[in-house]
């Protein structure tokens, strides 16, 4: 089996292409970008996004070859884009859950934050279990996007 390259969270999940399945809008910024154009990362949210977003980590520690780190760092749902305080002191507080992974090259995705969804969960590379090489996804058919990070035990696996 062809080994995988992984880059990161956010870019594995922009490549990701599966029938049927939106990824919603998207932008992903490093640490280093935001510690020195703070303002600017700020204004390319605004100018992107128009309705509620959710910040989520990016840590090049998860989803690699060999650790997935899934609900390790934090999300932040429900953020007004227009609201410069909310969406700084947000970003803050998911690099600062990098702790021990610390990284000017950790990234932070922003994404429209979805509401009513049907489904939501966690696709890896391999069995956790085993580490045997089968894309594995566990999912949720509660309207709850933290449902599967956040380690309830009332999903369904699809390998």
């Amino acid at each position: 089996m062809k080994k995988r390259k992984f880059k990161s969270k956010a870019k594995n999940l922009l490549n990701l292409k599966i029938q049927n399945v939106k990824i919603p809008k998207s932008y992903v910024f490093t640490v280093k970008q935001f510690k020195e154009k703070e303002a600017q990362v700020i204004e390319n949210i605004k100018k992107k996004f128009s309705k509620e977003i959710i910040l989520r980590s990016s840590n090049k520690s998860e989803d690699t070859n060999k650790t997935s780190l899934a609900g390790r760092f934090i999300s932040i749902p429900n953020l007004n884009p227009e609201n410069h305080n909310q969406i700084k002191s947000s970003i803050l507080k998911i690099i600062k859950s990098y702790k021990q992974f610390k990284s000017d090259n950790n990234e932070i995705l922003v994404q429209n934050f979805i509401k009513n969804i049907k489904m939501s969960g966690v696709a890896t590379s391999c069995d956790l279990k085993e580490y045997s090489p089968y894309i594995t996804i566990n999912y949720s058919l509660e309207n709850n996007t933290a449902a599967i990070t956040s380690g309830k035990q009332n999903y369904k696996t699809f390998v």
